[in-house]
């Protein structure tokens, strides 16, 4: 039995991944390159149907989109391909395995037990050299590009 998807322009979309309150993240896989044998997964990140008519939403989630597209850090999710598909704005980002901190920390505290030092430290760390890169970032001119995320939560740091 093959999975079920639905097609999305270039991407192929699988099982939704996250909702947020303005987005939905899916797992999905470029036809193109799926064809051609390279079966790298990607999140596409689409605006809600709900707010694609808002164009503060639209705006705001296509800036997201034009900016990924210039971030190169070790610490910041890559962005491979932003636009417009149908109406509906998206976003297609590298696939991160792996838990996020608001998860881990849930199973923590249903555990009884806390996040380590050490490893809390290191998280920290990573975030703000991430945020640290982003907000120096300048433009060709040498002009900062005074990004500012509105997103840093531990359900978004894996």
């Amino acid at each position: 039995m093959q999975p079920s998807f639905v097609q999305f322009g270039r991407y192929r979309l699988f099982k939704p991944l996250k909702k947020g309150g303005m987005a939905r993240v899916h797992v999905a896989l470029d036809a193109a390159e799926a064809a051609g044998g390279n079966g790298q997964l990607y999140a596409v990140k689409t605006l809600l149907p709900e707010l694609a008519g808002d164009k503060g939403f639209r705006e705001m989630f296509t800036t997201e989109g034009k900016v990924g597209l210039r971030l190169r850090h070790s610490n910041i999710v890559r962005t491979f391909d932003a636009g417009v598909h149908e109406g509906t704005a998206y976003i297609a980002m590298e696939l991160i395995a792996g838990q996020d901190v608001a998860s881990v920390l849930k199973r923590l505290r249903r555990d009884g037990e806390r996040l380590p030092l050490p490893l809390a430290v290191a998280i920290a760390r990573d975030v703000c050299a991430g945020l640290d890169y982003a907000h120096g970032l300048r433009d060709e001119q040498g002009q900062p590009l005074e990004i500012v995320n509105r997103d840093v939560s531990p359900g978004n740091v894996m």
